[in-house]
């Protein structure tokens, strides 16, 4: 992510020659991930190449605009992480083995992610879970309890970047849903071309 933020900079920044190493840089890393992080066993990218362990920090991938959210094998890596890194309540731990429990920014991640696939329903459900544990004053913590109880960091300014974050991709995907519903009832409502509106 630094390299692409470099190559865009470069021009303002007056980087002469070093645009070119930073682009083939970037190119490399993105060859290298896309090659080497995918796990076939997995069925899914993984935080560390050649470590079939999933990691929920694997969800910032679409979010940072590497991969689209429906690329094949982004989607399969989002749904693992929905399949084998949630708690009944559908919150997301950071690892499979993460002692802190489920993590509320992992948990926005997820939100986002499930936006950015057109999976609204989804995203604004797990929306609505995550923020359910906030306090009285709406403040939420790095880690939630399975009886509600906030854990770790207090406030939690990451959570609420999320947070932030998970409501800008729900608006940004329900404004898309409303606008081609309204395409499709114009589609529906106008008559054919050369036709009579009689």
């Amino acid at each position: 992510m630094a390299l692409e933020r470099a190559v865009h900079l470069g021009p303002l920044l007056q980087a002469r020659g070093r645009g070119h190493r930073w682009e083939r840089a970037r190119e490399e890393i993105r060859a290298a991930i896309l090659g080497e992080g995918w796990d076939d066993g997995l069925g899914a990218y993984s935080a560390v190449m050649d470590d079939a362990e999933l990691d929920a920090s694997v969800l910032l991938m679409p979010i940072v605009g590497f991969l689209p959210a429906e690329d094949e094998r982004m989607r399969a890596t989002i749904e693992a992480v929905a399949r084998h890194l949630t708690d009944e309540e559908g919150l997301v731990r950071r690892y499979p083995h993460d002692e802190g429990g489920p993590r509320s920014t992992c948990s926005f991640w997820l939100v986002q992610c499930l936006a950015l696939m057109g999976e609204l329903e989804r995203a604004e459900a797990l929306f609505a879970t995550v923020v359910a544990h906030a306090n009285d004053v709406g403040l939420l913590a790095d880690g939630l309890g399975p009886r509600g109880e906030l854990l770790g960091n207090f406030p939690h300014t990451a959570s609420h970047a999320g947070l932030v974050n998970a409501v800008a991709a729900l608006a940004r995907a329900r404004a898309e849903l409303d606008d081609d519903d309204d395409d499709c009832q114009l589609s529906a409502s106008s008559p054919p071309a050369g036709g009579s509106n009689r």
